[in-house]
């Protein structure tokens, strides 16, 4: 099992080495098509950020790697504690390199916090080294197992990403700031959503992989429906929350420096409307799980095509009329 291990872990870091390369040397065309509404300068600066974020993708995706693998040993401390070092590490980086460098200092602080996470993953190889291998084989059968359930299911997931792209490029023909409003309103609303992918992610999926290996299919759907029933409790209160106080979080959250008044009542327009979607798009990832447990990879990319089809529909039929909130209600 180690040496077919072995060898996922390493073309998965040669592939990721290989695309980091990649978007290193064309980083300036690439923000011009991910981006098209802003000027040459902004261009620019994007194209200086990529360039220091784009590392930080190969320790990041390694470290969930190594996360998972530190799942099935049932050592969810390590992938909690990594993740709690990235936030400190990036925290620190605002604080300190950002008063210097500006944005740099951000994105110096996003590939800092990748790294530390990634050594703290990396302990399990340590913990394994009488059977972990240097070997690279990418033809083999397990790469070719798993690039066949992986592929359906990268490309279903891959929808949130482009969800993205179509946001930063409707964004960036509208005013000055929409898209920073939206990516506002996104991450507020996400607090309790994320906790809810990254624990569902983390324990769920090797747990019901686990029933459905020994062919427990009531255990599954019982433990499912607790699931999302737990997980609605606590989602529900939480966007209600959002809802009714979307005035004083956000003078709380966000009105300092140079988010202005402007800014902010557009904010207050977006957070209860992305609330909103919010414990549904939970619930979808969560159920997803149950799919990818099963080894059915493909229900997710298709439902992936369908809400991004719809998305595109919405907001092609809004944007002129409503702006950025037309972005939010897609």
């Amino acid at each position: 099992a180690w040496e077919a291990t072995s060898n996922v872990v390493n073309c998965a870091a040669l592939l990721l080495l290989i695309v980091a390369a990649v978007v290193f040397l064309g980083a300036d065309g690439i923000v011009r098509i991910l981006a098209t509404g802003f000027d040459a300068e902004i261009w620019d600066e994007m194209a200086t950020l990529t360039r220091v974020v784009i590392f930080s993708i190969v320790f990041s995706v390694l470290a969930v790697i190594l996360g998972s693998l530190h799942n099935i040993y049932r050592q969810q401390q390590y992938p909690a504690f990594g993740r709690f070092v990235n936030a400190v590490v990036i925290l620190a980086s605002i604080y300190y390199l950002g008063r210097q460098y500006g944005m740099i200092g951000y994105a110096l602080g996003m590939l800092v916090g990748s790294i530390a996470t990634f050594l703290i993953q990396a302990w399990l190889l340590w913990q394994q080294r009488g059977r972990y291998r240097l070997i690279l084989r990418p033809r083999a059968k397990e790469v070719r197992e798993l690039l066949a359930v992986a592929f359906p299911l990268f490309i279903g997931l891959t929808g949130t990403r482009i969800d993205v792209i179509l946001d930063q490029n409707f964004a960036s023909w509208l005013a000055e700031g929409s898209l920073t409003v939206l990516v506002a309103a996104i991450m507020l609303a996400g607090v309790a959503t994320d906790l809810v992918i990254t624990v569902s992610s983390t324990v769920l999926l090797p747990h019901f992989s686990g029933l459905v290996a020994e062919k427990r299919f009531d255990e599954v759907r019982k433990r499912l429906l607790q699931s999302l029933g737990g997980y609605l409790l606590l989602l529900v209160p939480v966007s209600a929350f959002l809802i009714v106080a979307a005035g004083p979080i956000v003078e709380v959250v966000f009105l300092h420096g140079r988010f202005t008044e402007h800014k902010a009542a557009l904010l207050v327009q977006l957070l209860p409307i992305v609330a909103i979607a919010s414990p549904v798009y939970a619930m979808g990832q969560v159920l997803a799980q149950a799919h990818i447990s099963g080894g059915d990879t493909k229900t997710p990319m298709y439902i992936g095509f369908w809400r991004l089809g719809f998305k595109l529909v919405v907001t092609l039929s809004l944007i002129l009329p409503l702006g950025i909130v037309a972005l939010a209600a897609a």
